[in-house]
């Protein structure tokens, strides 16, 4: 009886050595902003909204997660823009709250550090931009999007 207990409790261990902390989202309140332009005698105006991502790891499993968030924190207020824009940035040393709030949301260098980016045009999802090193990698129209805890 004793081998039996050893072996699920190694495994347990060995399951929790490996497993990664969940992400976890922070709003970046003070780079929110909306701007505002007139087209053919129209005023439009495009809301922008901006969160820091602790604990990012480059997972499908993270991916879906951030689509989560993003569909389902949108603004209450997002149809009332002619374009909401969520864009998402990994924490690094560069990229905290902290040194975006000394800076006044300044961002050249952490510019790098954008990891996503969702766009909705018209009350309607236009799509995502997966950003890998400041370089666009892959532009998504369609997202599957699952329930989240957060």
């Amino acid at each position: 009886m004793f081998h039996y207990l050893l072996i699920p409790t190694t495994m347990l261990f060995s399951h929790c050595s490996n497993s990664q902390e969940m992400p976890k989202i922070v709003p970046i309140a003070i780079l929110n902003g909306t701007n505002e332009f007139t087209d053919r005698g129209k005023i439009d105006s495009t809301r922008f909204e901006y969160y820091l991502v602790e604990n990012f790891n480059d997972t499908k499993e993270t991916e879906a997660f951030i689509d989560s968030f993003a569909f389902h924190h949108l603004n209450p207020e997002f149809n009332k823009y002619y374009r909401y824009v969520m864009t998402f940035y990994k924490k690094t040393k560069a990229t905290t709250i902290e040194n975006l709030e000394k800076t006044n949301g300044v961002r050249g260098e952490n510019l790098d550090d954008r990891i996503y980016e969702y766009t909705w045009s018209n009350n309607k999802f236009a799509g995502k931009i997966k950003l890998k090193d400041g370089v666009m990698v892959e532009d998504d129209k369609k997202i599957k999007v699952t329930p989240i805890n957060q």
